[in-house]
């Protein structure tokens, strides 16, 4: 827990710094950029989950730090020398944005050891999900669909902070 509450400190001392040293509107433009840069990463990654198609994984024995080089297995096999960009420690497997020649951009990978297999039930069930919402985006339309899972949002935060307060 420790850990946790260190993390979130040093990445509220980064924005306080961010803050300070572009201004508001330089910090919250950063802000809108790498959230674009996320989503759009996200979104390639999703929709190759949805389209079937085998991801790269980057191989490394422990959660690589930004700038490290590392092999990226390639979906038709092929190893190439990745740089990681940004690392997301959090999910299991941990994910990785990296870099490599001959890459058209930046890839949003997992990270496994040499020789662990990307675990397709994983993938499987985030495919169902994906095509779970999709479905209903078609059936509620738009509105529908967001007002449903700001509702489903509010229940999980109103659960969690519960169950903080009590245990």
């Amino acid at each position: 827990m420790a850990m946790l509450w260190n993390s979130l400190r040093q990445e509220v001392m980064g924005t306080v710094d961010d803050f300070r040293t572009k201004g508001a509107f330089g910090a919250l433009r950063d802000a809108a950029l790498d959230a674009t840069d996320m989503v759009s990463d996200a979104g390639s990654w999703l929709k190759g989950l949805v389209d079937g198609e085998p991801e790269a994984v980057l191989r490394a024995a422990a959660v690589p730090a930004v700038g490290a080089k590392a092999p990226l297995e390639l979906p038709d096999g092929q190893m190439a020398e990745a740089t990681v960009l940004e690392v997301d420690a959090t999910c299991d497997p941990p994910r990785a944005r990296v870099t490599a020649e001959g890459l058209q951009g930046p890839l949003l990978v997992a990270v496994l050891a040499p020789g662990v297999a990307l675990e397709q039930g994983l993938l499987d069930s985030l495919k169902q999900e994906l095509q779970g919402t999709v479905k209903e985006f078609r059936e509620k339309g738009a509105v529908g669909a967001f007002k449903d899972a700001a509702l489903d949002a509010v229940d999980l935060v109103g659960d969690t902070a519960a169950t903080a307060a009590s245990g």
